[in-house]
């Protein structure tokens, strides 16, 4: 059997750790020879964020994202939103552009194609490539769509209604569809499409990297909390009207208050490649003037990422996948969260208490009361361990069965 894995997302630490335990697990199955991997990006990727090549298999094949899309690719891919699948597959089958055209084979010649984890393309981030993938192969091939989160849909104009309307028709056509936070399994009710309620997939990882890199041998002896801002108002709908210093003096006085403390600050940076957090989070650090804050360099993986989270005393994190590396490693946290992936994915295992709602909070006066509650849950990190500990353990169970229905009900169907 030869599976095909679209809309592998890249650039991001997050993501990566999500794509590879699913990887390592597909890879131990027998009946799999291959696995082709398309990954998602704005732009097409350096060889170095083909990230599943660190995992040592032949049977991994990572092609780039297809990204560079010419003006008529550009075109082509909103056709599924206005088109049946019939006309829009022999429009772009005769002409064979050099971005789409190889997906199309690609799926035609392996046996299924699954959707990889990733967050809300579907919904407001409105990305016509990955829709477009994916509607192509739930028309041609057997396609799961394996731990997503999707929604909320903008219903402001006829392009985002016919978006909605076609991304809910294609979820509907996938033979497998996992969903991984509770306001996603709430939208799928609501349009009545078939889900199995999963959680993020990084939690289905069976591996732990024990070694810190020797660069990194410094953090060895030292007391520190991990702290992953993030710059929302670059690039988040939800965040575009924020004025910048409203969201980096909230930061800024987080990061002062453990500095106040006489802890070390590690700053981890989850985007990589052609984008990434590494320049923001030196122009914080920057701004504070304290050699008690280190940010670790873009170059280590998700793996290295979680093994310093998983020594450090406490993480306080506005990225999403920083608070699943926290909870899988059992780590105290705080979560600053400014998406539903987030609050939902915690209201699930039971650790709201731990989450900060940032649209709610900053700008609006109550930074005080934040450092206070922030202060609270640190000071009483080591009663929340137990909490945490069980909550890994619950969202591995989860994870485990999501896979297990993947296999029985998709991968291995009789």
């Amino acid at each position: 059997m030869e599976i095909l894995i679209i809309n592998q997302h890249t650039s991001n630490r997050g993501d990566e750790a999500a794509g590879k335990a699913l990887v390592r697990k597909l890879i131990k199955e027998k009946n799999i020879e291959k696995i082709h991997i398309i990954y998602s990006a704005a732009k097409e990727i350096r060889e170095e964020e083909k990230f599943c090549r660190d995992i040592k298999s032949g049977k991994i094949i990572n092609y780039g994202s297809f990204s560079n899309l010419s003006l008529l690719e550009k075109l082509f891919v909103r056709l599924p939103l206005f088109i049946p699948f019939k006309i829009e597959k022999k429009i772009v089958g005769s002409i064979k552009t050099p971005n789409l055209f190889p997906i199309l084979e690609k799926i035609e010649k392996v046996d299924k194609v699954i959707n990889a984890p990733g967050g809300v393309n579907l919904g407001p981030y409105m990305d016509t490539k990955y829709l477009w993938r994916l509607f192509n192969s739930v028309h041609q091939k057997d396609t799961a769509v394996y731990s997503i989160s999707f929604g909320p849909f903008f219903e402001r104009n006829f392009f985002e209604k016919r978006f909605k309307k076609i991304s809910v028709e294609t979820l509907k056509k996938a033979k497998f569809l996992s969903l991984r936070d509770k306001q996603s399994q709430i939208f799928a009710q609501e349009y009545g499409i078939s889900y199995i309620p999963s959680i993020d997939t990084a939690f289905l990882d069976e591996y732990y990297e024990k070694k810190l890199p020797d660069d990194l041998n410094y953090l060895k002896n030292k007391e520190y909390v991990v702290f992953v801002p993030n710059q929302l108002y670059n690039w988040h709908v939800f965040f575009k009207n924020m004025e910048k210093h409203i969201l980096d003096k909230f930061y800024l006085k987080i990061m002062d208050f453990f500095l106040k403390k006489r802890l070390t600050i590690v700053m981890i940076p989850q985007l990589y490649g052609q984008l990434d957090d590494y320049n923001y989070f030196l122009s914080l650090r920057k701004q504070l003037d304290n050699e008690n804050i280190y940010v670790i360099d873009k170059k280590h993986n998700s793996d290295i990422q979680q093994l310093i989270i998983r020594n450090a005393i406490f993480l306080i994190g506005a990225r999403y996948h920083s608070i699943i590396f926290a909870i899988r490693n059992n780590v105290p946290f705080v979560s600053l969260s400014y998406e539903h992936k987030m609050s939902h994915t915690l209201e699930l295992l039971n650790l709201t208490d731990l989450n900060i709602e940032l649209k709610d909070v900053v700008g609006s006066k109550k930074d005080q009361y934040i450092l206070e509650h922030i202060n609270d849950l640190f000071e009483n990190r080591q009663s929340y361990k137990e909490k945490i500990s069980k909550a890994s353990l619950y969202a591995k169970n989860i994870a485990e069965r999501t896979y297990e229905k993947l296999k029985e009900d998709f991968l291995f169907k009789k």
